[in-house]
């Protein structure tokens, strides 16, 4: 049997080598940008306005010494400040708090008080009892310009290096008291928590009771800057290096409870972004306080018609799609590579690159990339730079690129797919099948986005990883694969080129900083699956690694999904490329083979087909949940999944697809479960329990019997085929299980009366409850 022939066009170059990897680096970082004659937005910030209503007061202590400024740091905006009495009491615990400052009405609940005692409760409190030092009031106080006081973070960052130091130099005095410390602080971070959320979710806060006279405006930033409090505490506690608990501090802001998200949109914030920065308070509030990037779109105008599940300005309709040129004023001719070389390449089974002579004039060569170092450019069509090798891309666009490749390297050659992707079906699909190959052996990666192009590297840190984080770049489906597989990565800023490593900080310290840690979250994951130097052969990516990147990226062609992560889970894209694209999802699975048991429980819709009713339509879904396994546990074949699961069986019980919940009882192990469908088909407040599907099962499937007291869209609703197991190699049986329905499902000690609560039904546990081999249709 002939071997494929795209391995032999797989070389072996003198830019393999880390030293080679570190030189080029080394080289971009000394060259600067070629000149842009268009203006960039870089990063214009705007200056927070004053809080609707502020109040005067006197009680700013005197004599205290004021921290040192950290330049750069941001928590959370300034906010009104209620005049709630913290100085002049000893400091306490954080149940203290309240009762030392009302000590008549000690029978009253900790939220059961006025919104001046929670704010100082939630702030003053909470930090005292954390960092367990005094904070007096001038800390966290300030007085604007038109007289009043508002309440600013902008000294808590140096309070914060205070605390992470003594963390370690406690450590290294006295283990015992370091773990001491710890707990107490994991102890009243967590009470915190619960007391904000509790009181968001209920609506039970004295900032949202109606008859306590705070109004939402103003109660909402309140509860934001809390809630960054807790954030950049709980981020700091990380210090400790105990596995101190991941809080999720951004669980308050809703659609009803985002101060900022009006005056993002008005500012041209496009929705999807928003809802991106939403996982993150401090992020959502610095990103409130920098104006965004807005293209001059070559597809849709205008964030108007975007959503939070997508943004319709990177949509392109090829129908009616036109190419930018450097300059607005500029209308030179195109220039393109020979159709009939690219091709040649391509039948060959080899990358075609270009390289472009600009002196005297215009000249585009192609050659095979086998023979020459390359940069491979990662670019979004949105920008203007899309096209195909037929009719190649504006004269001016050749030479700014060849002036951005000389710099990384000798000779300039570059793979671009608007210049080695030709139209023709055939070659276009050979190209898909050599694209995870093109982007592994390219010298660079380049990235070249109009929202990045628009921050100087002079800005903070922050400012660059903001402007990296909501490109468009970072949101297309197709970019995920070129930064991963990229042995080098470099980004386009105004006035040069740069890496991520240079981007970042690399003290220790900075890394726990709230802001720059949620930022820099996204690029570190692409430099921890990325992996030190370069790979010599194309590795596959964890499942849950590339499932958790496709979850913030969207595309104008929904086809291609598989296309583009094929590559990364080392599957042939050319055996994908060749199905009908309702098949390819299907086929990928197969392909892998061994796959994590956790697929079944990721939120979106499914395929529906037999066999496959648990496979993901696409992965490409916000929030859409984590697969933790690391090791591939789970079998796809043709009749569908071979996998475990911790099962919880019943009767056969038929439901309805609306709320309220059902309930699951275990009377044995004094369990109760409450379940949820979960339906992305259904708008659950608009329909009736009258007028609702139906839905029948006789089990629940969960990722892990560890579910107390947590709600997860974890579980999933089955019908087992008790009578019909399915025989394979070996003594082991596997009975067959019908995927049902997604439910979320919380577990809790089965306490009080069920009779209380608003449910549709209440079915018993059977005798059969634990971990179950199944195949999963």
């Amino acid at each position: 049997m002939c071997s494929d022939p795209r391995a032999a066009s797989t070389q072996t170059t003198s830019s393999d080598s880390a030293d080679s990897v570190q030189r080029l680096e080394e080289q971009v970082l000394r060259e600067p940008s070629p000149e842009l004659t268009t203006a960039h937005d870089c990063g214009s910030t705007i200056r927070a306005e004053s809080p609707s209503i502020a109040h005067n007061t006197d009680n700013l202590s005197s004599g205290t010494t004021v921290s040192t400024l950290v330049p750069g740091s941001f928590i959370a905006r300034d906010t009104i400040w209620l005049a709630g009495q913290h100085d002049g009491y000893p400091r306490t615990n954080f149940r203290e708090y309240i009762e030392l400052r009302r000590p008549s009405k000690p029978e009253k609940a900790p939220i059961d008080v006025s919104p001046a005692l929670h704010q100082i409760h939630l702030t003053f409190g909470l930090l005292e009892a954390v960092l367990e030092e005094k904070i007096p009031e001038s800390l966290l106080l300030h007085r604007i310009p038109r007289g009043d006081i508002v309440m600013s973070t902008r000294r808590l960052p140096a309070i914060l290096r205070d605390f992470r130091h003594r963390i370690r130099t406690l450590h290294n005095e006295d283990t015992n008291a370091h773990r001491e410390w710890f707990e107490r602080v994991e102890s009243t971070l967590q009470q915190a928590h619960t007391l904000l959320m509790i009181g968001v979710a209920y609506r039970c806060s004295p900032f949202l009771r109606n008859d306590l006279g705070v109004p939402i405006e103003d109660a909402a930033p309140i509860l934001y800057m809390i809630a960054s409090i807790g954030q950049a505490l709980t981020t700091s506690s990380y210090a400790f290096n105990k596995g101190s608990s991941a809080l999720s501090w951004s669980l308050m802001i809703t659609k009803r409870f985002n101060p900022y998200e009006n005056e993002m949109l008005t500012n041209g914030w496009c929705p999807f972004t928003i809802g991106l920065l939403k996982k993150d308070v401090c992020a959502l509030g610095y990103a409130s306080t920098c104006r965004p990037h807005i293209r001059e779109s070559v597809g849709i105008p205008g964030h108007d018609g975007c959503s939070e599940e997508r943004c319709v300005m990177n949509t392109i309709d090829t129908t009616t799609y036109s190419n930018r040129h450097v300059t607005e004023a500029c209308n030179c001719l195109f220039s393109k590579p020979p159709l009939g070389e690219v091709v040649q390449s391509l039948s060959d089974w080899k990358v075609p690159v270009v390289k472009i002579r600009t002196d005297p004039i215009i000249d585009v060569a192609c050659i095979s990339a086998a023979v020459t170092p390359y940069v491979a450019i990662s670019h979004v069509w949105a920008d203007g730079l899309g096209s195909v090798t037929e009719k190649g891309l504006p004269t001016c666009q050749l030479r700014r690129l060849a002036t951005l490749t000389n710099q990384i390297v000798e000779g300039g050659a570059l793979w671009m797919d608007s210049l080695c992707v030709p139209d023709i079906r055939d070659m276009r699909k050979r190209a898909i099948g050599l694209m995870g190959q093109t982007y592994k052996d390219a010298a660079a990666v380049l990235v070249i986005d109009s929202g990045i192009r628009s921050c100087s590297l002079n800005a903070p840190m922050e400012e660059k990883l903001l402007r990296i984080l909501t490109s468009s770049w970072m949101q297309r489906l197709w970019t995920a694969q070129e930064a991963l597989l990229a042995r080098l990565l470099i980004f386009e800023f105004s006035d040069g080129l740069t890496t991520i490593p240079h981007i970042m900080l690399p003290g220790r310290d900075d890394q726990l900083d709230p802001l720059q840690m949620y930022l820099s979250g996204e690029l570190l994951q692409l430099l921890r699956l990325r992996g030190p130097g370069p790979r010599l052969g194309l590795r596959s990516f964890g499942f849950g690694d590339v499932t958790s990147l496709l979850q913030v990226r969207t595309t104008s062609r929904m086809e291609d999904e598989t296309l583009a992560i094929a590559s990364l889970l080392n599957v042939d894209a050319f055996e994908l490329v060749n199905q009908m694209p309702d098949r390819r999802m299907k086929t990928l699975f197969l392909l892998m083979k061994n796959i994590d048991s956790e697929v079944i429980f990721l939120d979106g819709p499914k395929l529906g087909e037999l066999g496959f009713r648990w496979t993901p339509k696409t992965f490409m879904v916000p929030d859409g949940g984590n697969i933790s396994t690391r090791t591939p546990d789970a079998v796809c074949t043709p009749e569908g999944l071979f996998a475990k699961y911790f099962c919880i069986c019943f009767e056969k019980i038929t439901l309805k697809n609306c709320k309220p919940d059902w309930c699951i009882r275990d009377l044995v192990n004094n369990v109760v479960c409450f379940a949820c469908a979960i339906d992305y088909a259904v708008d659950y407040t608009a329909v009736s329990v009258e007028d609702a599907e139906e839905y029948t099962c006789n089990a629940v499937f969960l990722s892990s019997p560890e579910q107390r007291g947590s709600v997860a869209k974890a579980g999933v609703a089955v019908m087992l085929d008790m009578q019909n197991p399915v025989p394979i190699e070996g003594e082991l049986v596997r009975l067959k299980a019908s995927y049902v329905k997604p439910l979320a499902i919380t577990m809790n000690h089965a306490e009080g009366d069920l009779s209380l609560y608003p449910l549709q039904k209440i079915v018993d546990v059977r005798t059969q409850v634990g971990w179950l081999d199944v195949c999963l249709t």
